[in-house]
Protein backbone atom coordinates (compact mmCIF):
# COMPACT_ATOMS: atom_id res chain seq x y z
CA UNK A 1 0.00 0.00 0.00
CA UNK A 2 1.18 3.48 -0.82
CA UNK A 3 1.18 6.68 1.18
CA UNK A 4 -0.70 9.83 0.17
CA UNK A 5 2.61 11.63 -0.43
CA UNK A 6 3.71 8.87 -2.86
CA UNK A 7 0.47 8.83 -4.85
CA UNK A 8 -0.08 12.59 -4.98
CA UNK A 9 3.46 13.93 -5.21
CA UNK A 10 2.17 17.39 -6.15
CA UNK A 11 -0.06 17.63 -3.05
CA UNK A 12 1.49 19.69 -0.26
CA UNK A 13 -0.02 18.55 3.02
CA UNK A 14 0.11 20.87 6.01
CA UNK A 15 -0.17 18.12 8.64
CA UNK A 16 0.34 14.38 8.93
CA UNK A 17 -1.99 13.29 6.13
CA UNK A 18 0.90 12.74 3.70
CA UNK A 19 2.09 9.80 5.81
CA UNK A 20 -1.33 8.11 5.74
CA UNK A 21 -1.67 4.85 3.78
CA UNK A 22 -4.38 4.44 1.14
CA UNK A 23 -6.32 1.26 1.97
CA UNK A 24 -9.04 1.39 -0.71
CA UNK A 25 -10.44 3.55 -3.48
CA UNK A 26 -13.94 3.31 -4.89
CA UNK A 27 -14.73 5.15 -8.12
CA UNK A 28 -18.26 5.67 -9.38
CA UNK A 29 -17.68 6.81 -12.93
CA UNK A 30 -21.27 7.76 -13.82
CA UNK A 31 -21.62 9.93 -10.70
CA UNK A 32 -18.05 11.30 -11.00
CA UNK A 33 -17.48 10.34 -7.38
CA UNK A 34 -14.44 8.95 -5.61
CA UNK A 35 -14.27 7.50 -2.11
CA UNK A 36 -10.87 6.92 -0.53
CA UNK A 37 -10.20 5.04 2.70
CA UNK A 38 -6.95 5.89 4.42
CA UNK A 39 -5.22 4.63 7.54
CA UNK A 40 -2.92 6.60 9.81
CA UNK A 41 -1.11 6.12 13.08
CA UNK A 42 -1.21 9.88 13.62
CA UNK A 43 -4.23 12.08 14.20
CA UNK A 44 -5.55 13.80 11.06
CA UNK A 45 -8.07 16.58 11.59
CA UNK A 46 -11.11 17.12 9.40
CA UNK A 47 -9.56 20.18 7.75
CA UNK A 48 -6.74 18.03 6.37
CA UNK A 49 -9.23 15.45 5.10
CA UNK A 50 -11.30 18.19 3.44
CA UNK A 51 -8.19 19.74 1.88
CA UNK A 52 -7.09 16.41 0.37
CA UNK A 53 -10.62 15.75 -0.89
CA UNK A 54 -10.78 19.15 -2.58
CA UNK A 55 -7.34 18.63 -4.15
CA UNK A 56 -8.40 15.25 -5.61
CA UNK A 57 -11.76 16.65 -6.77
CA UNK A 58 -10.11 19.49 -8.68
CA UNK A 59 -7.23 17.39 -10.04
CA UNK A 60 -9.54 14.81 -11.62
CA UNK A 61 -12.59 16.98 -12.35
CA UNK A 62 -14.90 15.05 -10.03
CA UNK A 63 -18.22 16.15 -8.55
CA UNK A 64 -17.63 14.59 -5.15
CA UNK A 65 -14.75 13.12 -3.16
CA UNK A 66 -15.01 11.47 0.25
CA UNK A 67 -11.91 10.76 2.30
CA UNK A 68 -12.55 8.41 5.23
CA UNK A 69 -9.82 7.96 7.84
CA UNK A 70 -9.07 5.13 10.24
CA UNK A 71 -6.71 5.86 13.11
CA UNK A 72 -4.59 2.95 14.26
CA UNK A 73 -2.20 4.63 16.68
CA UNK A 74 -2.55 6.27 20.02
CA UNK A 75 -3.93 9.77 20.08
CA UNK A 76 -4.56 12.28 22.78
CA UNK A 77 -8.05 12.96 24.07
CA UNK A 78 -7.33 16.64 23.40
CA UNK A 79 -7.17 15.88 19.66
CA UNK A 80 -10.74 14.63 19.75
CA UNK A 81 -11.89 17.54 21.91
CA UNK A 82 -10.34 20.03 19.44
CA UNK A 83 -11.98 18.23 16.53
CA UNK A 84 -15.41 18.26 18.20
CA UNK A 85 -14.99 21.94 18.99
CA UNK A 86 -14.04 22.64 15.37
CA UNK A 87 -17.09 20.74 14.09
CA UNK A 88 -19.41 22.57 16.46
CA UNK A 89 -17.99 25.96 15.47
CA UNK A 90 -18.46 25.21 11.78
CA UNK A 91 -22.07 24.17 12.48
CA UNK A 92 -22.66 27.45 14.33
CA UNK A 93 -21.30 29.40 11.35
CA UNK A 94 -23.90 27.77 9.12
CA UNK A 95 -26.76 27.80 11.65
CA UNK A 96 -26.60 30.79 13.99
CA UNK A 97 -29.46 29.41 16.09
CA UNK A 98 -26.95 26.91 17.52
CA UNK A 99 -24.75 29.72 18.88
CA UNK A 100 -25.92 29.14 22.47
CA UNK A 101 -24.40 25.64 22.32
CA UNK A 102 -20.88 27.06 22.34
CA UNK A 103 -21.29 28.26 25.93
CA UNK A 104 -23.08 25.20 27.27
CA UNK A 105 -21.68 22.03 25.74
CA UNK A 106 -19.18 19.73 27.36
CA UNK A 107 -17.80 16.61 25.71
CA UNK A 108 -17.60 13.47 27.86
CA UNK A 109 -15.12 11.31 26.02
CA UNK A 110 -14.20 8.84 28.76
CA UNK A 111 -16.66 6.17 27.65
CA UNK A 112 -16.39 6.90 23.93
CA UNK A 113 -12.67 6.17 23.65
Amino acid sequence: MKRISEIFEDYRAAGDIGAAVVKAVLIRQKEKMLEMRISSERWIDSGELDSLGEFVRQKFGLKEVKVLAEFTGEFDKKDIERELDSILRSMVEEHSALNSLLDHYEADLEEAI
